[in-house]
């Protein structure tokens, strides 16, 4: 059928719309929506290898409460360029669960050099995140946090934790998607205390 020029416009416009309320406002990466969707997919695709990865800052509220909410949203974007180019292509979809928390789903990926990517995509975040430290806090390697009783406290400096949840082809996957998120979270768990910071 032929559609006149203001109907494809108004179906443009409202494709438009849709995709900018369902990204993140601040790094216009995918939000919870279109992750939600993604997720469901992989569940559903036994035909194909994925690979569900989950990246959470290490020692961010400390250096939001030191450097401020404006430095906070730099380290956050840094980050979200970071991911873009190492995650957009046909197999790959990043997005933006929300403050400093992302995702980046890897179809047909090998789980070892996936591992090896990420063990260098962080060495990098926490290189580029020193840009946004004072030379003091840079050349002690750490921050010096003040508790409400005034004790001080040394945090690390900014680094990412990543969990990483494999879903082999040809396997049935009897889970739902709040299963595989819980999956993720025991996995970001476990990253956190681990000494690689990658499970």
């Amino acid at each position: 059928g032929m559609l006149s020029t203001n109907s494809l416009l108004g179906l443009i416009n409202e494709k438009n719309l849709t995709q900018a309320r369902n990204q993140n406002p601040l790094t216009r990466l995918p939000g919870n929506t279109m992750i939600h969707e993604y997720f469901s997919q992989c569940l559903a695709d036994l035909s194909t290898t994925y690979h569900l990865i989950y990246f959470d800052f290490d020692h961010f509220k400390p250096f939001n409460d030191k450097f401020g909410f404006r430095n906070g949203d730099r380290m956050i974007l840094m980050f979200a360029d970071l991911l873009k180019q190492a995650g957009f292509s046909e197999k790959r979809f990043v997005g933006h669960v929300g403050g400093d928390d992302f995702f980046l789903g890897v179809k047909n990926g090998q789980a070892e050099l996936l591992i090896q990517e990420m063990k260098e995509f962080a060495a990098r975040f926490k290189k580029n995140a020193e840009s946004l430290y004072d030379s003091d806090t840079l050349k002690n390697g750490s921050m010096t946090i003040r508790d409400r009783q005034g004790n001080a406290h040394q945090i690390p400096l900014m680094g990412v934790s990543i969990a990483i949840l494999e879903l082999p082809e040809n396997t049935d996957r009897l889970c739902s998607i709040e299963d595989a998120g819980n999956m993720i979270a025991q996995l970001k768990s476990e990253a956190k205390s681990s000494t690689s910071h990658i499970v």
